[in-house]
């Protein structure tokens, strides 16, 4: 665990500590109790630090940026602490913290065991029992495909505006296994933010409302294990647009733009902000284009800078989705911020906070012409038709099924249009007619 701890970023570590102060809230332990537990140091971590640290998630980047500079690498040694002293331990399958404190009796009459040559033998020819046993096992294990075959079954039978209609089947389970079913639902565009029902029944019907189009991945848990899942996407006829208010709380809903409303700059696609009250706008068209993920060409000229309404570090992103919520992408920004730059090969990320992105760091002020290029497994980026980055990647995107862009702050993007490594053109939009 402090090993995986020392790997997360200062980001990471803060929303992990809001996860383990509010389980030991749902344990009926306050933070008053907690501040007591871990060791001082500077700053000092009191009940009220801790509720800084609480609220970090739901903070704006600003008051984020500010936190991370009060706390620095004292972070990471109150985690640690937390954990030491209330024997946390955490369940990856079930994503679930729980405290498990060791039994000092059994510890003590175990370690008696060392005092003699009899016992010192007892004990390695158990170790040794356990090492066979666990060695077959594991080799049981990876036979079985690495889960328990489990035939629960999950289909898609419809879908209506934003409704979906799925079956499941699980007359193949045997009684007392948990079984749940996960909608993959992001509320409001809230990205952590999930829900999941617990299936009693063996056999019946689930409905759900998506608020918002998308691709979409629903799946269902056995005691754990994921024995089905199935994908879809919710469709838009055109292009749609959120943005996202300043000091909004996670669970406000994101204001919606239509075609028509991004396009009232006949030729520009911009969501319009009169007020400057947005921090991030997304514009996206979610729809089975006839193009492969892994042999296309997309080029789009956008401009995200102060005098549009871009924010600082004037971040825009231009990506490609494929099937099962993959993705192909790049987030560019200001020059000197490439800390903040990414890219997206698939199911891979490659961070700016780990690798040398700088040639991702660019001036949007004025506008740029943006090139993708996939070809035999590999993605090309191109800013002005010079290459900035090329990257291999192994897990095929499979069929575009939508694109999207992201800005920090309201950008612009003047046109865009795809076309296949033959140069024929198979999609286009100048963004010239909402009524087309």
């Amino acid at each position: 665990m402090k090993e995986q701890i020392h790997s997360l970023s200062r980001h990471q570590q803060f929303l992990m500590l809001g996860e383990v102060i509010d389980f030991l809230n749902s344990q009926g332990i306050l933070q008053k109790e907690i501040a007591k537990k871990i060791k001082k140091g500077k700053p000092a971590i009191g009940q009220t630090q801790l509720s800084q640290i609480k609220q970090y998630g739901k903070r704006t980047e600003d008051e984020q940026v500010e936190l991370k500079a009060k706390f620095g690498k004292r972070l990471q040694g109150v985690l640690l602490d937390i954990i030491q002293a209330y024997y946390l331990q955490y369940d990856l399958q079930k994503r679930e913290w729980s405290i498990k404190e060791p039994n000092k009796k059994t510890q003590l009459k175990f370690w008696k065991l060392f005092d003699n040559d009899s016992g010192r033998r007892a004990v390695a020819l158990a170790l040794l029992s356990l090492l066979i046993a666990t060695i077959a096992l594991s080799l049981v294990f990876l036979k079985s495909g690495g889960r328990k075959k489990y035939k629960g079954k999950i289909r898609l039978d419809r879908i209506e505006g934003q409704t979906v209609f799925f079956t499941f089947d699980l007359t193949q389970v045997p009684k007392g296994e948990l079984a749940v079913f996960d909608y993959d639902l992001n509320i409001y565009d809230v990205r952590v933010a999930t829900k999941k029902d617990t299936l009693k029944e063996r056999f019946g019907r689930l409905s759900q409302f998506y608020g918002r189009p998308g691709n979409y991945v629903a799946k269902l848990w056995v005691s754990g294990y994921l024995v089905d899942s199935v994908a879809f996407t919710l469709e838009t006829k055109k292009w749609q647009g959120y943005a996202r208010q300043r000091n909004a709380s996670k669970f406000e809903k994101n204001d919606m733009f239509l075609y028509c409303d991004l396009t009232q700059r006949h030729g520009i696609m911009h969501i319009p902000d009169t007020m400057g009250k947005y921090v991030w706008t997304n514009i996206f068209y979610i729809n089975s284009f006839p193009v492969s993920g892994d042999n296309f060409c997309l080029e789009t000229r956008i401009k995200n800078g102060k005098k549009n309404g871009g924010l600082y570090a004037f971040d825009a992103t231009v990506g490609i989705y494929g099937q099962n919520k993959d993705k192909i992408a790049a987030n560019f920004v200001t020059k000197g911020t490439h800390h903040y730059a990414y890219v997206n090969l698939v199911d891979k990320k490659i961070s700016g906070k780990r690798e040398n992105l700088g040639r991702f760091g660019i001036d949007l002020s004025y506008w740029r012409v943006i090139k993708i290029k996939a070809y035999n497994s590999k993605v090309s980026f191109f800013v002005d038709d010079q290459v900035i980055g090329s990257f291999l990647y192994a897990k095929p995107l499979g069929q575009i099924k939508g694109l999207y862009y992201t800005f920090k702050g309201t950008g612009m993007v003047d046109w865009v249009k795809i076309t296949g490594n033959d140069g024929n053109i198979l999609y286009e939009d100048n963004f010239n007619n909402c009524k087309e």
